[in-house]
């Protein structure tokens, strides 16, 4: 998770401390793994929308796929394997930039002491 997402205000200051005390309560769930992103981190920027690499855990399914989001607001799913490996390699970076999980909690925790 990009840190603009967590930055950008929706609703008043009770709103945002409640998202952030669910991200954080999420972030604590066994099956469930919660990074963020800061503005400091020399990540890459996707600039040309958001992605979600997709890969199950069972041998009856094709390898990975990619679904991309659009600037026209659609989602494109890829299977050709270069493009999937383009994509894993930059959620890969993005993963090495972003906080570690242990360290999620207390920054949302710092997020909503400045709201």
């Amino acid at each position: 998770m990009d840190e603009s997402a967590l930055r950008n205000v929706v609703g008043d200051r009770a709103v945002m401390r409640r998202q952030y005390a669910e991200i954080a309560g999420l972030s604590k769930l066994p099956n469930v793994t919660v990074r963020i992103i800061p503005f400091a981190a020399p990540a890459y920027r996707v600039t040309s929308g958001g992605f979600t690499v997709l890969d199950f855990d069972r041998t009856a399914l094709p390898g990975p796929v990619v679904a991309v989001s659009t600037v026209s607001h659609t989602v494109q799913v890829v299977s050709k394997p270069k493009v999937v490996r383009q994509f894993t390699r930059r959620f890969d970076f993005l993963a090495r930039g972003a906080l570690a999980d242990h360290e999620t909690p207390a920054y949302l925790e710092q997020l909503a002491r400045k709201v």
